[in-house]
């Protein structure tokens, strides 16, 4: 998997401070699992931003308490 242009990981790290390598795993794993869903073999911004989104949610299951 590889990471497509548009992505800035300067925003992704301003957006995920005080995020434990786990939970950095854990947004990375579900940006690629969004580009896979789609066919993609290139992990977009997009996906960076709706994986945050989706971790970050009270109602995702398996939340890591580190998220709430």
């Amino acid at each position: 998997m590889n990471l497509a242009d548009d992505v800035d990981l300067a925003a992704i790290a301003g957006e995920t401070d005080g995020f434990s390598g786990a939970e950095l795993e854990s947004l990375a794993t579900e940006a690629g699992m969004f580009a896979i869903r789609e066919g993609r073999t290139e992990i977009r911004d997009g996906d960076f931003r709706d994986a945050h989104e989706k971790v970050s949610t009270d109602d995702a299951p398996g939340k890591p308490i580190a998220f709430y």
